[in-house]
């Protein structure tokens, strides 16, 4: 997804930019790599090194199960057929996701600096405390780097805040908004 923002409006974010971060899952940023560049290879412990591949690339029932329990705390309830139906679109584009991983994320080390130190946008970053999908961690780059930035860490919640904890986003969100007008 694409977090440009090109006015002064405030400005949201759902989760971290995307960004080839992803492939490693469970990476910190502050594992001080020169200019905040990532490695391409997999840390020992990583949600990434555990399942052996790119979470995010679904081939089977399975692997949507795992991606999932990575992704929130709590699995919310998901009918079965709905199940059925997202593992089947996804395995449907499968070798299509790992070429874009490969071809776009992956191909170039992402630096944060370039990224971060020209938004001069009020942002909201809200992150979960058992993120496993991007490292909580990572929320001190962004609040060191960000001008107008405002942090919340939500507990407990992973990478969906939105999806997990909908009335405390809702209100942060809010609150965000009538502090900046």
């Amino acid at each position: 997804h694409d977090h440009g923002n090109e006015g002064d409006a405030p400005m949201i974010w759902l989760d971290g930019l995307d960004m080839h971060i992803v492939n490693l899952m469970c990476a910190s940023f502050r594992e001080g790599y020169p200019g905040m560049a990532h490695p391409l290879d997999r840390p020992e412990g990583s949600a990434m090194a555990e399942a052996g591949h790119n979470l995010l690339v679904i081939r089977s029932e399975a692997d949507l199960q795992r991606f999932l329990e990575h992704l929130f705390v709590k699995v919310p309830f998901i009918p079965q057929r709905f199940f059925e139906v997202i593992a089947e679109k996804k395995i449907a584009r499968a070798d299509l996701e790992a070429r874009m991983f490969d071809d776009y994320i992956f191909k170039e080390p992402f630096l944060l600096d370039d990224k971060l130190e020209g938004i001069h946008t009020p942002t909201l970053i809200l992150w979960g405390d058992q993120d496993q999908i991007v490292d909580p961690s990572s929320l001190e780059i962004f609040a060191q780097h960000l001008q107008g930035v405002k942090t919340n860490v939500l507990s407990p919640c992973g990478h969906s805040c939105q999806f997990e904890m909908p009335k405390q986003v809702a209100s942060l969100f809010e609150e965000f908004i009538r502090g900046t007008n």
